[in-house]
């Protein structure tokens, strides 16, 4: 294969590959964050509305935003360590990338696979980091730093032509 990258991902590389596979859809917000708060929020109102259970009510709408800081915590600073802690946890050996017209291989010290573009359904990019998808808890993270001159371009319009182009936004 004649395009190819050699590296060894670095603590942060790993972290924000962590975060672009745990980062949510429009999808997701909806049906985990957004309709769950509106129907706190009219479950609350309701019981608001009776003497009786206004304390419950009161504090059903109160604990929505408790609920949300949370989120806000655990996107913000808890993923972020549970992924540093998964990185010292592994062996983290010299990794090649290398890839042509029709898929690409990956070679380490133990051993290395081919996957073919057809068994690769989306890809990612961030800032410091593309990463390949195989199944959504198995990916593969390439560095950008890896790439030399026009080699990222290269590798990216690789990407754009043999994989869902619909994925790398998502």
């Amino acid at each position: 294969m004649p395009n190819a990258v050699t590296f060894v991902l670095s603590e942060a590389e790993f972290v924000e590959g962590v975060m672009i596979t745990k980062r949510w859809t429009a999808r997701r917000w909806l049906l985990v964050a957004v309709f769950p708060t509106l129907i706190y929020l009219a479950i609350g109102l309701y019981m608001a509305q009776s003497a009786d259970l206004r304390p419950v009510g009161f504090g059903i709408i109160a604990f929505v935003p408790v609920l949300w800081t949370f989120g806000f915590f655990a996107q913000l600073y808890l993923l972020p360590y549970r992924a540093r802690r998964m990185f010292k946890l592994r062996k983290h050996l010299s990794t090649e990338v290398s890839w042509d017209a029709d898929g690409f291989r990956v070679t380490t010290e133990r051993g290395s696979g081919i996957a073919p573009w057809s068994e690769v359904p989306k890809w990612r990019e961030g800032t410091g980091v593309i990463l390949l998808s195989l199944t959504p808890p198995l990916y593969i993270n390439v560095p950008k730093r890896a790439f030399q001159d026009r080699g990222l371009a290269d590798f990216i319009d690789c990407l754009e032509q043999r994989v869902s182009t619909e994925a790398a936004s998502g």
